[in-house]
């Protein structure tokens, strides 16, 4: 199986190394000092007290590549409409291409009011990569670029979901989940990935937003009750818009907060922000709460903190 990782970050370099070590022929895309560091010495990522390493073929010219059997995208939203002929340019008749990013994705369709324009604006994203090609992908992992080349994972969780979008088992899924479990990571295949993606999204609606604004890692936002109490609220809120979507999402906001409040974690959203970088601020907060609005769901804390955020986003030209 030929594998590439788009956007082998963290996240996408975890991947990369659970492919490669379960067999699959991995290239990855990425830039700068960790593609040059994975070039040379291959990706190494840090769990649990054990350190594993494989090697890959590491370009930021996906053009080298040729046809790949799956693509794996690990760019923030904001970034794939600005990558989708590149994206475009690896997929052959039979390519799946999984989308394992944060917050609503540019191909979920809502059951009110149809398309959410606003996460892919010009189109530009389903012009070039057809919907039979796309999987979806739920990611659970805290990750980090320890250094160029060397990712570090915090917390107990590890593991992709995948799902069609459309729904239903089918044998794709098994075959891209199967060189992930010969490595041990989790990869759970799923009938409904809109229930795994509201499931994220629940535990991004309570950390995100409320680290950008705080400019605090998670157990230092959490050890604050009033913040507590409002990733509570935020959880609860989620929930009711995937709910009215027709879907369970069950987050324990105990068992959340709990976790939590462990790990000295930023979220990708403070770090991008720290960093002057685009916040996924569309397919996190606007788009959700678009979803809320359209089924007359109150959302009083998701849309505050949206409000609060959004004059950040735009004066940078974020989204």
């Amino acid at each position: 199986m030929r594998v590439c990782v788009f956007g082998a970050g963290a996240v996408g370099g975890n991947l990369a190394l659970n492919f490669a070590l379960g067999g699959a022929d991995v290239s990855v895309v990425a830039r700068g000092a960790h593609l040059q560091a994975m070039r040379d010495r291959g990706i190494t990522v840090s769990w649990k007290g054990q350190t594993r390493r494989a090697a890959v073929r590491a370009t930021d010219d996906p053009a080298e590549l040729g046809t790949q059997d799956v693509v794996v995208v690990t760019l923030k939203a904001v970034s794939i409409a600005g990558s989708a002929d590149a994206i475009a340019s690896l997929i052959g008749p039979h390519t799946s291409v999984v989308f394992a990013v944060n917050g609503l994705p540019w191909w979920y369709a809502p059951r009110q009011g149809g398309a959410l324009a606003m996460l892919d604006p010009e189109g530009s994203i389903a012009a070039v990569i057809p919907r039979r090609h796309v999987v979806g992908g739920v990611i659970h992992v805290t990750a980090t670029i320890a250094s160029p080349g060397e990712v570090a994972l915090e917390g107990p969780l590890n593991g992709l979901i995948l799902g069609e979008p459309d729904g239903g088992l089918t044998a794709r899924l098994e075959a891209i989940a199967a060189p992930l479990r010969a490595a041990g990571l989790a990869a759970d295949v799923t009938g409904s990935i809109g229930t795994a993606i509201w499931q994220k999204l629940g535990m991004n609606h309570a950390s995100s937003p409320l680290a950008a604004l705080a400019g605090a890692g998670l157990s230092t936002l959490f050890s604050d009750p009033v913040l507590a109490q409002a990733a509570r609220d935020l959880l609860a809120e989620s929930a009711a818009i995937a709910a009215a979507e027709g879907l369970v999402v069950t987050n324990d906001a105990d068992l959340y907060l709990e976790r939590a409040s462990k790990l000295s974690h930023k979220t990708s959203m403070l770090l991008d922000m720290e960093a002057g970088r685009p916040i996924e601020h569309a397919a996190i907060l606007e788009a959700p709460l678009e979803v809320a609005r359209r089924h007359g769901v109150a959302t009083p804390v998701l849309a505050l903190v949206t409000a609060l955020l959004r004059p950040k986003a735009r004066k940078a030209l974020l989204f």
